[in-house]
């Protein structure tokens, strides 16, 4: 066991205006580099509250190579027995002089540990970290572990007010060791303070990274981080916030914030969770106040794993401006995926052609996608489209108790690029007890809209829906209330009915338009017990709480027409009150109302 720094702050060292002299280490494994604190071939080690300050003096800076604050290089030999590994309480303020120079502040590379070591890098802090030398291109990395251990820890460690200059790629956190089996991750408590800014374009930015296969029982929570105010320009990507860890291990990605982020040129991903075969949870996350002009993802759910949840997540204010990318806030393409009880708005793109997206769910076998709210999206360009919840996929879909409203494209100039819930895929669909609400115009020579536009290749199923369309039209537009692609009912689910169609235009199927009577004709039996009624909403703003709900003082053909569903067993509705003809129910209707409400 070696001890550098002892257990107090009185305890540690201060290790200053090192790497000044231009000469490196030519010991194995860190030729050509100069570090701060060398670990070496250790059984176990304790590196705590120290102070380690490169030198930032003009004429007497590192001048090449790589820079570092500590460093643990790969051993000759792998240690043995039980071993515990800390590496905390550290300041580390590394600044490096050479244009092409690569700048890291705390390195732990692969065989310095077993399966059965713990790794513990907590409440480190990084400040005055950089480059100062004209036009630099290398790259940065803060913290970065490869060490084969069972649990490991990154908590509490703070980026303070950095600024990085370089062209080079910048990452905060990376882990590239699969985890064995049982053995825990732990990302918690990290945070950038006042901010962080990369002055040049170029490169990409990690804020946390890896792309391993842990074993089966392996589990991995990333929690209460918050990377937040950060500034970047011109085409420097943003990975984000990424797992790609793979394998049979359990993930869970809980109430971390990343708000305030201003993007450059090139797309960014802020939270982005893949891989995993037993299941990855991602709840009450905020992402907030995202502004770029590439394309933006929020929450990406990705399709290498088998199950997925995303609930209680908070996708707010994503804007792509200048020429602008697409937008979407939640994209849900794991294989089997629940999404529910998210909030997803004021979303906007400026883009030429680029879709604005509320939620995306692309899962090749089933989904469930429930209690969400999706307001304020636009787009404002002519050849733009909006779509409150799009679904391109699936065996089987269930979609309910989501409420979509205030889409809005002032300039568009198309057909049918407005749309409330947009199914262009699938197998099976069902939709129940959802509430659309539209009322959109645009000085477009062309413009269209609807509430529902249904591809006719999947099997799909409208019951107890409210969609409202009471948008304006323009030229051969239709601002329609039901929309398919084609004049093939075949697939329009034969349990349909107890739904809610009204706008100008109820129906149409690309050729030919019905009114109300027509449309029930048309489809019967089918809908025989849906109504054409125009409700009175309590707000229409959508940040608040009563949101499309209906307003009880009005009277309203809504209330007791709907039926009860069973398969999926629905009980209640958007604010989990519970429906009429469920156990618990206290209200005095003789059915179930129509909509999410």
């Amino acid at each position: 066991m070696i001890d550098i720094g002892g257990t107090s702050t009185t305890m540690g060292n201060s290790i200053t205006n090192y790497g000044n002299t231009g000469t490196f280490s030519t010991y194995a494994n860190v030729a050509g580099s100069v570090n701060g604190i060398l670990i070496r071939n250790v059984r176990a080690f304790n590196i705590q509250y120290n102070t380690v300050t490169s030198s930032n003096t003009t004429g007497a800076l590192t001048t090449a190579g790589t820079l570092r604050g500590i460093f643990v290089p790969s051993y000759s030999n792998a240690p043995t027995g039980t071993n515990s590994q800390v590496i905390s309480n550290n300041t580390i303020s590394v600044t490096h002089g050479a244009a092409a120079g690569t700048l890291q502040g705390i390195i732990v590379e692969g065989t310095t540990g077993n399966a059965t070591t713990s790794l513990s890098i907590n409440s480190n802090t990084f400040q005055n970290c950089g480059f100062n030398v004209a036009s630099p291109t290398g790259s940065t990395t803060f913290i970065s572990s490869g060490m084969a251990n069972l649990n490991q820890t990154f908590s509490n460690n703070v980026f303070n007010n950095l600024t990085i200059s370089s062209t080079g790629s910048v990452t905060f956190i990376s882990n590239n060791i699969a985890l064995p089996a049982s053995g825990t991750q732990t990302v918690e408590g990290n945070s950038i303070a006042i901010g962080f800014s990369k002055t040049v374009a170029g490169g990409g930015i990690n804020l946390f990274s890896a792309s391993t296969a842990s074993l089966g029982s392996a589990t991995v929570i990333h929690r209460n981080n918050n990377f937040s105010n950060i500034l970047l320009t011109g085409a420097t990507f943003v990975n984000g916030w990424s797992s790609q860890d793979g394998g049979a291990v359990t993930k869970t990605f809980q109430n971390n914030t990343f708000q305030n982020i201003t993007g450059g040129t090139s797309a960014m991903t802020i939270l982005n969770v893949n891989q995993g075969s037993t299941g990855n949870l991602i709840q009450n996350n905020t992402i907030n106040n995202i502004t770029g002009q590439g394309a933006i993802i929020g929450i990406q759910a990705g399709t290498g794993a088998t199950t997925a949840t995303e609930s209680g997540n908070t996708v707010t204010n994503l804007s792509s401006t200048g020429s602008g990318g697409s937008v979407t806030a939640l994209s849900c393409g794991t294989q089997t995926i629940s999404c529910f009880n998210n909030t997803v708005g004021s979303l906007s793109s400026t883009g030429a052609t680029a879709p604005v997206t509320g939620i995306s769910v692309t899962a090749t076998t089933s989904s469930t996608i429930y209690r969400n709210k999706v307001y304020e999206l636009s787009s404002s360009s002519a050849g733009g489209s909006v779509t409150g919840i799009t679904i391109s996929s699936g065996t089987t879909v269930n979609a309910y108790n989501n409420i979509v409203g205030n889409l809005t494209a002032p300039a568009m100039n198309a057909a049918n690029s407005l749309i409330g819930i947009n199914i262009s895929g699938g197998t099976t669909v069902n939709l129940f007890y959802n509430t659309v609400y539209l009322n959109a115009s645009s000085t477009g020579a062309l413009f269209g809209s609807s509430a529902i536009n249904a591809s006719t290749t999947p099997t799909l199923t409208l019951r107890n829906n409210l969609f409202h369309n009471a948008s304006s039209s323009n030229g051969t537009g239709l601002a329609v209330a039901y929309r398919r692609s084609s004049a093939t009912l075949t697939t329009y689910g034969s349990a349909s009915n107890n739904n809610d169609f009204f706008a100008s235009t109820i129906y149409t199927d690309g050729t030919t338009s019905r009114t109300w009577s027509a449309y029930q004709t048309l489809v019967a039996p089918r809908d025989a017990a849906s109504i054409n009624w125009s409700p009175t909403y309590l707000s229409l703003s959508g940040i608040n709480t009563n949101f499309l709900h209906i307003d009880p003082a009005a009277a309203t053909q809504l209330e007791s027409a709907a039926a009860n569903i069973t398969a999926p067993a629905i009980t209640d509705d958007f604010d989990a009150e519970i429906r009429q003809g469920n156990p618990s129910y206290s209200g005095t209707g003789t059915a179930p109302d129509i909509g999410a409400d």
